[in-house]
């Protein structure tokens, strides 16, 4: 087969911005420089129509990158240190007079090139790894599990010391011994250790075993309208084909996020550097969904697909969940993914998937900022909206990776919590 041509296309409006160098008050050194303050890149493949019993084209790879330059001050000033001369640079895009921009000039779009480098290749990282197995783990679920009766039972069993406590809490009420019976001795005599191991006990127990105590009846409540909602999507969509998405929005943080990432110039009159304000990474999964499963219409239909629902089908997963602190290795690894594979599907027939795409796509807002060190202006110059967009017309599926550098601020504090209650 052939393999279809790369188009590559490019959006630069053309402008002109005069710059002006004013040195105590005299207009000097005059010019003209090419600037600009959007710029569109387009790279991609018309994939070749699949001939067949249908004429199919498939999707093809894509990249689209675009910057644009917003917030531009009209003017900076800077004492220049050994003559006291006051320096004024005029606004004029993203270009700068008497700066040192050795890889952002505005010129023959290196500039462009430049803000691109800055940018980080996600797609080496943990963080999408895990979400291409997640995306995989959808493609290949008909009914998804939202809890797990089984474990819900196991830990149920573990609330059991707590539930008692609670219903002496009116008796205490009455003798005036509450606080003894919770604390199990007087507040004033607590060291600020025992103080701290309560305090971080508590907070586990809420997060551990109220909340999920919670979602769990929630869950077990909504089951079954869960389950029938599904059967009757796949009844709906059997023998059709229909466009199925994974979306994971805000997927990612950058640690860079809020710090200066590069200085450029860093004289002894002026010090200009770029700064990494804000960051958003989504991504998106969308694949061809064609099944013809049998069953879907029976007197049993309902009740196999609770026991999915409710994770019955899935005794690996049980077994890893009714393991002592589990979680913790799931905050970091994807081991509950993985074990999603083990899942027996409630059942039988075609079930097939095509025109699979993975596409990532960032956000950067760029900050540069201008420091006169003598007296001058002080601040952000302008602004540089990086945004990458990549498209692969496949799931390039691994078994996902361990990452630490995604824990969310509420697990490093369960994290720091869990120290905190096992110390001595």
């Amino acid at each position: 087969m052939t393999i279809p041509d790369i188009r590559y296309r490019v959006s630069l409006p053309p402008q002109v911005a005069n710059y002006y160098l004013l040195i105590n008050g005299a207009n000097v050194d005059h010019g003209v420089v090419d600037t600009w303050s959007n710029y569109s890149q387009i790279v991609d493949r018309k994939n070749p129509i699949e001939f067949g019993t249908e004429r199919h084209r498939p999707p093809g790879p894509c990249i689209h990158n675009t910057v644009k330059i917003t917030d531009v001050l009209s003017s900076t000033t800077y004492v220049e240190g050994g003559t006291g001369a006051v320096l004024v640079m005029g606004g004029h895009g993203a270009a700068r007079v008497g700066g040192c921009y050795p890889d952002f000039s505005p010129r023959n779009h290196v500039w462009f090139d430049g803000w691109l480098n800055l940018l980080s290749e996600f797609e080496n990282t943990p963080t999408y790894q895990n979400l291409l197995l997640s995306a995989f783990n959808k493609q290949i679920t008909q009914v998804p599990t939202k809890t797990s009766v089984i474990n819900f039972i196991i830990e149920l069993l573990e609330l059991k010391p707590i539930f008692k406590k609670l219903a002496s809490i009116p008796k205490h009420i009455r003798e005036g011994t509450l606080t003894k019976a919770v604390s199990g001795k007087s507040l004033s005599r607590r060291s600020p250790i025992n103080a701290a191991k309560g305090g971080a006990k508590g907070f586990l127990a809420v997060e551990f075993q109220w909340l999920p105590f919670i979602s769990d009846i929630y869950a077990f409540i909504t089951a079954m309208d869960t389950v029938t909602k599904r059967i009757n999507f796949l009844i709906k969509t059997k023998k059709e084909e229909t466009t199925v998405r994974f979306v994971k929005e805000d997927c990612a943080v950058r640690a860079e996020t809020g710090t200066e990432i590069i200085v450029y110039d860093d004289s002894s009159d002026v010090r200009q550097s770029i700064w990494l304000t804000d960051y958003q990474c989504d991504f998106i999964s969308t694949w061809k969904l064609y099944q013809d499963l049998e069953g879907l219409d029976d007197v049993w239909a309902g009740l196999r697909g609770l026991f999915v629902d409710l994770g019955v089908n899935n005794p690996a997963k049980i077994v890893w969940n009714a393991i002592p602190f589990s979680f913790l290795v799931d905050w970091v690894a994807p081991v509950s993914q993985w074990l999603e594979k083990a899942a027996a599907q409630p059942f039988y027939g075609v079930w097939k998937t095509y025109d699979v795409t993975s596409s990532v796509n960032e956000k950067y807002t760029f900050e540069n900022r201008f420091v006169a060190k003598h007296g001058g202006t002080n601040g952000p110059e302008f602004k540089a909206v990086v945004q990458q967009y990549r498209r692969l017309n496949y799931l390039p599926l691994s078994l996902g990776a361990i990452d630490f550098s995604q824990l969310t601020d509420t697990q490093q504090k369960l994290a720091l919590a869990l120290a905190v209650s096992g110390a001595r």
